[in-house]
């Protein structure tokens, strides 16, 4: 359905999955004091950031939100990043870097990319 080598379907709301996604990365790629950081894209859903933000204080993961061509991985701070396929304003990609793009940056830093979806879009789309 996706294309991609691996995806997840959860039957959690979209916030709350997006918060286990970010919970995921962080135990795969994180450690506490190093790699703390998890990018989110200022274009999800408010809630969805919202979440994010409540369930990462309590296990340590600085959660920093943004335009996701403006972010600078170089620093091996950050565990992963998240952006949402359409975003919250139904673009197809949010403006200034690609979605592939930015995935090879956060892969190349050695973190993982979550990316956030409306499956009934993604049939449309492909």
């Amino acid at each position: 359905l996706t294309g991609l080598a691996m995806s997840v379907a959860s039957l959690l709301d979209e916030s709350s999955a997006a918060a286990e996604a970010m919970q995921m990365t962080f135990s795969l790629k994180g450690k506490k004091g190093k790699k703390c950081k998890y990018f989110v894209s200022e274009d999800l859903h408010p809630q969805t950031i919202a979440l994010i933000q409540t369930r990462a204080g309590p296990i340590g993961i600085d959660v920093v939100v943004g335009k996701h061509n403006e972010v600078d991985f170089s620093g091996g701070e950050y565990c992963g990043a998240m952006v949402q396929y359409p975003n919250t304003y139904g673009s197809i990609e949010s403006p200034g870097e690609s979605y592939s793009s930015f995935a090879s940056r956060v892969h190349e830093a050695g973190g993982l990319l979550t990316v956030a979806t409306d499956l009934m879009a993604l049939t449309k789309l492909a």
